[in-house]
């Protein structure tokens, strides 16, 4: 299995197993709770692309109307072949109007230098505070 974004070199059948059944649980639970919602792009009746956001709520703001939903972009892939065609725009566009649908205040994503000018095209830009991330202990068991 290799990832474009991760770079990962050869997994072990032990951890490949591992992995899908997180995989499975997670899916699973979160899209039947409608907090995953995944689209996919078609071409010539081929999957050709994937894009999903997973929501969750932190406390509304006082600052304007605030539901306290905040979305995370993640998975976003189209396969090489058919890149540069408008359909990672058009994935991101579809994104946006669902989680305008259900209240979503704002999205957010982590992106690679590649995908930056797709999410700039659809409203996307840099956060106005810096962001950090701590990797806790158990990230590591992973």
């Amino acid at each position: 299995m290799q990832s474009e974004v991760n770079q990962l070199s050869e997994i072990s059948e032990e951890k490949l197993i591992k992995y899908k059944q997180k995989c499975h649980d997670y899916f699973y639970e979160f899209i039947n709770n409608k907090k995953y919602l995944s689209i996919v792009a078609l071409y010539e009746n081929k999957i050709v692309g994937t894009a999903g956001v997973c929501f969750y709520h932190k406390p509304p703001s006082l600052l304007g109307d605030s539901s306290g939903i905040i979305g995370y972009v993640t998975n976003v892939y189209t396969r090489e072949p058919i890149r540069k065609k408008g359909i990672g725009s058009q994935m991101m566009a579809e994104l946006k109007q669902l989680a305008e649908k259900i209240g979503a205040d704002k999205l957010h994503l982590g992106a690679t230098i590649d995908g930056a000018n797709i999410y700039r095209s659809v409203g996307f830009e840099e956060p106005r505070f810096l962001s950090l991330e701590c990797k806790t202990s158990s990230s590591s068991n992973n």
